[in-house]
């Protein structure tokens, strides 16, 4: 599989080997999964557990986080994804290019990564999420059919990822299929207003999926915006 990112390695993020580990427990009360991770590791950029780390918590001071909703499986391949930068979301069962987009698993894994990373706020394994979903449509070819609602439903008004589901269903898909799957999501109608109005007099034609996304163009969906670097060349705490 192909990344559009690349594990960066630097002497200087190793600091983070020098920090306590902090246990998160993972799942229901009972059978929670235990990880132990590095403070400093998991409160860079990420904010949740910044917030849930401070030394006024009960729960900082115990060097432990709870996280009894959580999904065990997105949350290693987020532990994952911590230690070395990339994503780990095909298994050997998986047949992507054989199943239907709605029957396939891995996109399942996709959306239940993204809205950890919501959840975690953690921008930059949002950004990777929506790189790695990027790369399973144009490697298919096909266009999850859940792509709009779980952007939408995971993201905030501002969000730049909420543009790759705008650029989607303008240029990718047929417009016939916009309401195939239901309701569209209440702030979905104005973004593709906005979007579309400066080209109505040019017309918007319809682009294939692997003509559309360039590798190497991809932080037009990211959440970091001009100020920030781009998780793909972000330094940190990587093998």
């Amino acid at each position: 599989m192909t990344h559009f990112w690349r594990a960066i390695l630097c002497a200087e993020g190793f600091r983070s080997l020098y920090s306590k580990p902090i246990a998160i427990h993972v799942g229901p009360v009972g059978s929670a999964e235990i990880f132990y991770v590095y403070e400093d590791l998991l409160r860079r950029n990420h904010g949740f557990f910044d917030t849930a780390l401070k030394k006024e918590w009960a729960k900082g001071q115990d060097r432990e986080v709870k996280l009894p909703e959580a999904d065990v499986k997105s949350f290693k391949i987020w532990i994952k994804w911590l230690y070395t930068g990339r994503l780990f979301l095909i298994n050997d069962k998986d047949k992507l290019r054989e199943a239907g987009v709605g029957k396939n698993e891995e996109w399942g894994r996709w959306w239940k990564c993204y809205a950890l990373g919501n959840f975690l706020q953690d921008n930059d394994f949002k950004d990777a999420s929506i790189d790695g979903i990027i790369e399973a449509m144009t490697s298919t070819p096909s266009i999850p059919s859940k792509l709009l609602w779980k952007i939408y439903e995971h993201s905030t008004v501002a969000s730049a990822h909420r543009r790759l589901a705008v650029e989607t269903y303008v240029f990718l898909l047929d417009r016939a299929t916009w309401f195939d799957n239901g309701d569209l999501p209440m702030d979905f109608p104005t973004d593709v207003l906005k979007y579309i109005v400066p080209d109505l007099t040019s017309g918007v034609k319809n682009v294939h999926v692997c003509h559309f996304f360039k590798p190497d163009d991809t932080c037009k969906y990211h959440g970091h915006g001009l100020d920030k670097p781009c998780e793909k060349t972000k330094s940190g705490f990587r093998f």
